[in-house]
């Protein structure tokens, strides 16, 4: 009953390790998800909140280039004349030094202006070309112009510098009456505002993604690495396209999953620009190492336990062989005891006998006479000793146990002769340590198929013939 009791407790101690377990893994991943989203949300917000101002700090700049241009008046004054003076160089190269300093002082890339009475292209190394309707490479400025609006941002392919992607401000130029005179800007790589995305999304470790919404129509498809059109966000980031052209300046937040990866996007429209920025956090590198976090844990869950089970498991081992001990051993002599030598009687005789085995049972002579005169003492101490002299004598293969009282019993492996010498051999050293202390013993030979009470009433037979004999011997039947 103590056994079974002992294997509940133990089991029922790793249910509550396994359930305490389970509930600080669910605790700490609550913890963990609201964190990562917390930091996630920030650095996206942030993020957003930077590169809008940015970006719009840098352009701004060439907005308020562009609008001093448009509204200058010797750009007025010259665009006014220009009819006039089409074949005149000297009028020409005003115009293309006025440019040029705009180009050197700021550093930009092109600076243009495109005259609405001629069609004329100029720019700071002079005549390009003359705007034609036709040409697909044109249509920006008759698109622009049509937009009825003061300026536009365009990402499109600058003619001048071998069609590479440029950010191009254009701004309509005026005279008093508000007739328009031609369109006049500046432009920069695109690879200036890249280095800068590229900047944000190697730190923070994000994807920023621009949808120019106020340009003019052009020969370009709006699509570079960060440059976007609306119709495409669905396809690359999951996200509607009406969604995408949010009008929020504070940016919308939404958790979203697309083919199995969860991020956290912001969209955030900046007015001045008619730019949508989307930034978008992939959280599966914190998922990485939440999860790496989550199999420390449970590794180290695994190791108590393992340790708990081992310890349990010792404790039990040692209760158990105690149990064992209590259950199945003689207290006095150390030897088994009854109960337990019957069962190793059966286990002995359900295998066929292959080999000899001998069976003995002996009693101390007089042993009523050392209780008596020497008190029960003195009587225990003859049968501690004679139990082990027998322990010590017989093979670790054979077997003793107390039967009772003063009666000792027991199977060696060997014939009757045999067992008659180790016993006689018992007896000579009880001799030699107490000259008082003599045996009486009976010897058989086990039989196949024999059970305990038939071999019991043989050996029996053989010890009573030893007390008819006058004790202190050995027969064998």
């Amino acid at each position: 009953m103590k056994k079974h009791l002992l294997f509940k407790s133990k089991f029922l101690m790793m249910i509550v390790i396994i359930i305490c377990f389970n509930g600080v893994i669910y605790t700490d991943s609550l913890a963990n998800q609201k964190l990562v989203e917390e930091n996630v949300e920030s650095v996206v917000q942030m993020t957003s909140r930077n590169i809008k101002t940015e970006i719009e700090n840098g352009l701004s700049n060439q907005l308020t280039v562009a609008g001093s241009m448009a509204n200058d008046t010797f750009l007025q004054s010259w665009l006014q004349g220009e009819s006039e003076h089409l074949d005149d160089e000297e009028y020409l190269k005003q115009l293309y030094q006025y440019l040029n300093t705009y180009k050197n002082l700021y550093g930009y890339t092109t600076v243009f202006c495109v005259s609405e009475e001629s069609g004329n292209y100029y720019y700071q190394k002079g005549y390009n070309k003359t705007m034609q309707k036709g040409n697909e490479h044109d249509i920006w400025y008759y698109n622009f112009l049509d937009m009825n609006q003061d300026y536009d941002i365009q990402v499109d392919t600058d003619e001048i510098n071998g069609n590479i992607p440029t950010i191009f401000i254009n701004y309509r130029t005026t005279d008093a009456n508000g007739k328009v005179l031609g369109v006049v800007g500046v432009a920069v790589e695109l690879t200036d505002v890249q280095v800068l995305i590229n900047q944000y999304e190697i730190n923070y470790d994000l994807s920023i993604y621009l949808i120019n919404r106020g340009g003019a129509k052009n020969s370009f498809s709006q699509r570079t690495h960060h440059f976007i059109e609306a119709e495409d966000v669905d396809k690359i980031l999951g996200m509607p396209q009406k969604e995408a052209l949010s009008n929020s300046e504070s940016g919308n937040l939404r958790w979203r999953t697309k083919d199995g990866m969860q991020t956290c996007t912001i969209n955030t429209y900046a007015s001045s620009l008619k730019w949508n920025i989307i930034i978008v956090k992939n959280v599966e590198s914190l998922t990485k190492v939440f999860l790496n976090r989550l199999l420390q844990n449970i590794v180290a869950v695994i190791g108590i336990l393992a340790a708990c089970i081992s310890i349990t498991t010792f404790i039990f081992l040692q209760y158990h062989h105690q149990m064992v001990q209590l259950e199945n051993v003689d207290d006095l002599t150390g030897l088994a005891n009854r109960k337990l030598f019957e069962q190793l009687f059966e286990q002995i005789m359900k295998k066929k006998l292959k080999h000899p085995k001998a069976m003995f049972m002996l009693d101390v002579d007089d042993f009523k006479s050392y209780n008596d005169t020497k008190g029960h003492l003195y009587g225990n101490l003859v049968l501690a000793m004679v139990g082990k002299t027998i322990k010590q004598t017989i093979a670790p293969s054979d077997v003793a146990a107390r039967w009772g009282g003063d009666e000792f019993i027991g199977i060696i492996n060997g014939t009757a002769d045999e067992a008659e010498v180790i016993l006689k051999k018992v007896m000579e050293i009880l001799i030699q340590a107490d000259a008082s202390v003599t045996l009486s013993v009976g010897i058989i030979e086990l039989r196949n198929d024999e059970s305990l009470h038939n071999c019991m009433n043989r050996v029996d037979q053989a010890l009573y013939k030893v007390k008819e004999n006058g004790k202190n011997g050995i027969i064998k039947l």
